[in-house]
């Protein structure tokens, strides 16, 4: 008899499914256990009566052939490949089709992007299955298990576009009363034009229309808690190298200043609004890491947030790397992101 699987590791959804959909097979009593029984048993003839033409998409078809690849092999079954299908399944495809209608609905409301009537010049955004594919063509399990570990995993359909056009934006729709104009502190303005422009080859004559978009999931909670094995007593420095070192072989980052105001734009954009990194709500008293090392500075970074009083607003803010007190740098979180430029 073969080892039992980890039944948790198998969404029991997807076991039932499998089950209830093949009539032949019902000898055997009981629920979410039961394809994993006909598994223990070595029961190959009832498997063999599955037929993957049943399964009524291609993530059950794949579910199914791992555990009738594993039968003909005599073999025990890989519950982290099952796993792993079901991640890819829930991130990579999922969590895009529950989220894209409402990408396009925040870029039009804030006048960013409007897909019924694109400006001259603009490249069109990728349609969602366009979206389900990249991501599950280029997603890793490295990656994956980067994106399980979120508190809310958030899918953002980025226009690479200059930063002149997302400060309109953001400027455009301000829902919450007396709301200010985005504002920046210290030398954030100046490093937020140049690493968000500069690095993607923004410049005067192509800075006003979407030359390409980007693909991400990123931590999209309103007060993210800190990474496991990130130490808050260390230096905004220290932390930076500490996320590089984890996380940079494995194409995940931080999050960039795009991706940012498009988050904030999406929290605002609520029936009832719910502005991320709130700074003056105890229970979401954190600001975000949103340049880091990777922008090549040696001297600080960019924090955002959102601030209630004197006067509610999104503000970009410099932030020095040897500051130590805890009570402030104390409250600096990581959004881990996994961005994918869409093909041209």
């Amino acid at each position: 008899m073969s080892k039992q699987l980890d039944h948790n590791l198998v969404p029991s959804e997807i076991v039932q499914e499998l089950w209830d959909m093949e009539e032949n097979i019902d000898k055997i009593n009981g629920s979410t256990e039961r394809l994993m029984r006909l598994y223990e048993l070595g029961d190959r003839e009832a498997m063999e009566k599955i037929k993957p033409e049943v399964l009524r998409n291609g993530f059950r078809r794949e579910v199914f052939e791992l555990f009738r690849r594993c039968y003909k092999k005599n073999s025990e079954i890989n519950a982290n490949d099952i796993f792993g299908v079901w991640a890819l399944n829930e991130y990579a495809s999922e969590i895009p089709a529950r989220q894209y209608q409402e990408n396009l609905r925040t870029l039009k409301l804030y006048k960013l992007y409007d897909p019924d009537n694109p400006k001259e010049g603009d490249v069109t955004a990728p349609t969602l299955e366009q979206c389900q594919e990249i991501l599950i063509n280029t997603l890793t399990k490295e990656q994956l298990e980067v994106i399980m570990k979120m508190e809310k995993p958030t899918f953002q359909l980025i226009p690479i576009t200059g930063m002149n056009r997302y400060i309109e934006a953001i400027n455009s729709y301000k829902p919450i009363p007396d709301q200010k104009n985005f504002s920046f502190f210290g030398w954030a303005k100046e490093r937020a034009f140049i690493v968000a422009d500069g690095l993607e080859g923004m410049d005067e004559k192509n800075n006003g229309s979407i030359k390409n978009w980007r693909l991400s999931i990123t931590e999209g909670a309103g007060a993210p808690g800190i990474l496991e094995g990130e130490n808050l007593n260390d230096t905004i420095l220290d932390r930076c190298e500490w996320f590089q070192d984890k996380y940079q072989d494995i194409g995940v980052k931080g999050i960039d200043y795009k991706s940012y105001l498009l988050l904030i734009m999406k929290s605002l954009a609520k029936d009832f609004p719910e502005p991320i990194d709130n700074l003056s709500e105890i229970q979401e008293n954190t600001w975000t890491i949103v340049t880091n090392i990777f922008t090549n500075y040696t001297d600080g970074i960019t924090g955002g947030f959102w601030m209630s009083t004197p006067q509610p607003g999104i503000s970009f803010q410099d932030k020095n790397f040897n500051f130590t007190a805890i009570e402030v740098m104390g409250r600096a979180r990581f959004r881990t992101t996994i961005r994918i430029n869409v093909p041209t």
